[in-house]
């Protein structure tokens, strides 16, 4: 067997030979192609995928590892999500995005939409493009997974924005809503030629037996536009909803890998608003302003028919309409100003609001109503001005819009009269000019609408500039031994203010269990916060086993860290959700032994729906003590090799502290925790005292009480309390 593995290595590593041979080749004669051999099963699946996902270039190597392993972190570093689906029967009749799934026979295989409509796969063997159909479909499995498209880990721009939208849609749903657009145009130009024929021919004749034909013919032209338009709302509608989908998936996934820096900027109502903007941008494209635009493009082709019918009509027809135009573009600019000012205003309030019934508890305990809503109404008060006085020439539209009619009006029948246009022409030029003006007046109810485009996008600015924490060069990091190293570190959070970390040297074994604690202030949360990577040191380096903290992909390292801060929260949800959040994977058995070694699992089974038992956000229906014991086994269950504790059993009493204490014992992992109470810190393996961002004192718990300095002054207090209750028993 063990020779058998030498081979197999030494086979491995003759064909990795061979490969790097045949670059530098290829690099010698200047084309720099990489060889990578072709892939034996899941190669060319997980290929398919990432093209599919704009990741042409990434490298999956057979020699290197398992496939799924390099798949997944190459998701993780391009913020791509992906979420198990169902592949229910007739699913494959309309294509939405890429799929990954397996056939019943074992192979991986990746199914690509069609252009028009469908899905199909190349078969893993004979590599024979295979069209999805009910007997295709029995030969797969049920169970697949569905990929959404990121945005670059980069600052954005408008054009990344159009290109995910673009990437979102088929070439099929652009050729649907061009084709039924200028259909409906062209329907609309059969109403002033049958006018002209109307008053050409069939009045002077007096024949009766044309009317039917004629008017069959409109009928039939007006039932095939309203047709033809209700296919190009329901295409819209389509289109609004892919792009909706896709869009938001990439713009929340770009919102989780924000930096944490991020968020202290805004209230979360009013991040929730900047977020959801670009939800409500797809809506209005899609809904009114893409169809509107479009129809008033192809109604151009009027134009033809006003040169044909009355050309001494065409140069005051264009005069006309470029005024609507001039009108246009003034009030649109003067919108967009007003709508900025708006949606900033409601943003600030928004955030506000939510502020106010987030801590709704408190206000009432303080007594705070009436100041509250002093704030509430300062706020409200830049809304009611804004919407109360809107600038002159939005209140002047409606009479600016019957002035330009009049205007209008009076020119075309001046050129009328001096040209000398027959009836019959008048008639037909009138049915086309007011198809056209019609459609442009149509852009004249969007205004309100497309003049808040632009002040929703400098919403969504401050997400699209902001650099994600994950870039595509960061290293993976997939296993740590638990060694820490804090080399010279300094912090403070104003490029101004004193340094909360200075200086600071912490070295940790893989192993150990180490109680941080000092006084208010003394810089234990933030150190905390500097080890997760939440924040980035202003000099100096964390260091984990050999991963330095700076180059590392920081979620790739949170994984391998459980974590349990002092302000951890739950999520609205059942009990088996909240702990295994971290860990999607774990199954029920994962989350009994994570709530096992958190000292909570006798007092879930006893629960109504143990596991299953729902609990809300603010932990409605548990204790505090229950919510701090599921927050420790949300840290466990990926069972971590590093775990840091800030207060997270504060709420406990000692006997319990004392098993959860235990059972972490059992575990060998690494340990730094923060706390007040000795109890917690007793049994470390070595305490360290801060003061000042520096490391003051520093040994087991003995040795520190003995040299009764810093730590010995902090604790003398609980000491006599314990002295006191031992008295007492």
């Amino acid at each position: 067997m063990i020779f058998k593995e030498q081979i197999e290595k030494r086979r491995e590593q003759e064909q990795k030979t061979l490969r790097e041979s045949f670059e530098n080749l290829a690099d010698a004669l200047g084309v720099g192609k990489k060889f990578v051999p072709r892939a034996q099963g899941d190669d060319d699946a997980y290929r398919t995928v990432l093209n599919e996902m704009g990741v042409p270039d990434a490298e999956l190597n057979p020699l290197e590892g398992d496939l799924q392993e390099q798949f997944e972190a190459i998701l993780r570093r391009n913020n791509i999500m992906y979420r198990q689906i169902t592949l229910d029967k007739h699913w494959w009749k309309d294509s939405t995005g890429i799929i990954l799934t397996h056939l019943k026979s074992g192979e991986l295989i990746a199914l690509q939409p069609g252009v028009w409509s469908g899905y199909y796969f190349k078969h893993p063997a004979s590599g024979k493009k295979i069209w999805l159909n009910a007997e295709v479909h029995k030969q797969l499995s049920s169970q697949a997974y569905f990929f959404y498209p990121a945005l670059p880990s980069r600052p954005l721009g408008y054009k990344d924005l159009l290109q995910l939208a673009s990437r979102s849609l088929a070439v099929s749903d652009w050729i649907y809503i061009l084709v039924a657009c200028l259909i409906v145009s062209l329907f609309g130009m059969l109403t002033p030629y049958m006018n002209k024929q109307i008053f050409n021919n069939l009045i002077p004749s007096g024949s009766q037996e044309d009317i039917l034909p004629i008017a069959g013919l409109l009928i039939g032209a007006s039932v095939g536009s309203v047709l033809f338009s209700v296919t190009r709302s329901l295409v819209l509608a389509r289109v609004k909803d892919k792009i909706d989908v896709f869009a938001q998936s990439a713009i929340m996934s770009r919102v989780f890998n924000l930096p944490i820096k991020f968020f202290r900027s805004y209230s979360s109502g009013d991040l929730s608003n900047r977020i959801m903007s670009f939800s409500s941008i797809c809506t209005l494209l899609s809904d009114q302003v893409i169809s509107s635009i479009l129809t008033t493009l192809f109604s151009l082709v009027y134009l033809y028919q006003i040169f044909i019918y009355a050309k001494a009509l065409l140069l005051p027809s264009i005069l006309i309409l470029t005024g609507i135009l001039v009108l246009l573009l003034l009030t649109y600019r003067v919108e967009v100003k007003y709508q900025n000012k708006i949606l900033s205003a409601n943003s600030r309030l928004v955030g506000l609001v939510f502020s106010i019934f987030s801590g709704v508890q408190k206000l009432k305990l303080a007594g705070a109503e009436t100041r509250i809503f002093k704030k509430w109404t300062d706020a409200y008060k830049d809304n009611v001005r804004l919407e109360a006085h809107p600038p002159i020439l939005l209140r002047m539209n409606s009479a600016l819009s019957g002035l330009c009619t009049l205007g209008s009006t009076g020119l075309i029948f001046y050129y009328t009269i001096k040209n000398e246009i027959g009836v019959s022409d008048y008639i037909a030029f009138n049915s086309a000019f007011g198809l056209i003006s019609g459609a442009l007046v149509s852009l004249f109810m969007l205004i309100p609408f497309l003049a808040q485009l632009v002040p929703m996008y400098q919403l969504m600015k401050p997400v699209m500039e902001a650099e994600p924490e994950t870039g595509t060069e960061s290293t993976q990091v997939s296993h740590l031994s638990g060694g820490i190293e804090v080399m010279n570190l300094s912090f403070r959070y104003e490029t101004k203010g004193p340094f909360i970390l200075d200086n600071f040297n912490l070295s940790v074994k893989p192993g150990e269990y180490v109680g941080i604690v000092g006084t208010s202030g003394c810089g234990k949360s933030t150190l905390f916060r500097l080890l997760l990577g939440f924040e980035t040191p202003e000099r100096g380096a964390i260091v984990y086993d050999h991963y330095d903290l700076s180059k590392v992909d920081k979620r790739s390292l949170r994984r391998c860290i459980g974590t349990c801060l002092q302000n951890g929260k739950l999520f609205p949800g059942d009990i088996f959700s909240n702990i295994t959040v971290t860990s999607p994977w774990s199954t029920p058995d994962d989350a009994w032994e994570a709530a096992r070694l958190a000292g909570c699992a006798d007092e879930i089974a006893a629960m109504p729906m143990n596991l299953f038992t729902l609990i809300s956000e603010a932990g409605g229906g548990i204790s505090g003590g229950q919510k701090q014991r599921i927050l420790i086994a949300r840290a466990l269950v990926n069972k971590p090799s590093i775990l840091l504790f800030d207060e997270a059993t504060s709420a406990l009493d000692n006997v319990t502290q004392q098993q959860i204490t235990e059972n972490l014992d059992k575990l060998g992992c690494t340990r730094l925790v923060i706390a007040h109470r000795l109890s917690t810190i007793k049994h470390c393996d070595r305490i360290i005292f801060l003061d000042k961002g520096k490391i003051a004192e520093e040994g087991t718990f003995e040795e520190l009480i003995a040299r009764r300095g810093l730590f010995y002054e902090m604790s003398k207090r609980q000491l006599n309390e314990e002295r006191e209750n031992e008295k007492a028993d």
